[in-house]
Formats: structure tokens, C-alpha cells, sequence
């Protein structure tokens, strides 16, 4: 039998879900608990300050892209619960959006990633 091996994925998710009067240290305490995670590296937060869509970006390892996709969102749902320091409803918000099919992913070998 054959062992399956691991590789890394580049993994983009994007969701609209924070209130926008809160989005920038939203997503600058996201981008600190992100900072911390051992299940992701090189983790990217973007806002528009507009709309209060969020984008995430992170390199992770895993053994397919659907395995990537579900590992990133772990990951982010985490750091979204360990960035506190926010209204209740920002958090049940960024959640949601991440639980829902609200929510824009892509993923594609680490490799063919252009730097």
C-alpha cells in the first residue's frame, strides 16, 4: 500500500464579515493570532475597508487541496476566537462566514506560486 504524502498548499480565503467602523483592528489582531498558529505559516490579512471583506492568505501542509482548504479555515476560525478583544458579534459574525458557503476559497500547490 502506499503511504500518501503530504505537500504544501497555498490557501485564499475570503469572506465578508466584519463591521466596517471595526475592520482594521480586526484585522490586525487576526493577523497577530495568525501569527502564532502552528498549523499555518507565512499568514497574509488583507480588509477593504469599505465592504469590511476580509482576505486571508497562509501556506499550509496537508494531503490534498480539500484537506488544505479545511486545515486553513481551522486555523483561522482559531485565530479569530484567540484575537478576542472585540464586540461578541464580530466574532459570531467572522464565524459564520466561515461556516457558511459565503465564503471564497482557493488553493493551489505551494510551488506554483508565483513570489
Amino acid at each position: 500500500m502506499l503511504e500518501e504524502a503530504s505537500r504544501k498548499w497555498f490557501v485564499v480565503l475570503a469572506f465578508g464579515a466584519y463591521p466596517i467602523d471595526t475592520v482594521e483592528d480586526a484585522m490586525l489582531n487576526l493577523m497577530d493570532a495568525l501569527l502564532d498558529s502552528k498549523t499555518v505559516t507565512d499568514a497574509d490579512v488583507t480588509a477593504a475597508g469599505r465592504t469590511g471583506d476580509i482576505e486571508v492568505s497562509v501556506y499550509i501542509e496537508a494531503l490534498s487541496p480539500a484537506k488544505a482548504i479545511t486545515g486553513a479555515m481551522s486555523a483561522v476560525s482559531e485565530a479569530i476566537h484567540r484575537s478576542g478583544g472585540l464586540a461578541q458579534e464580530w466574532d459570531e459574525a467572522a464565524e459564520a462566514a466561515l461556516q457558511s458557503g459565503d465564503l471564497v476559497t482557493t488553493v493551489r500547490p505551494a510551488d506554483l506560486v508565483c513570489a
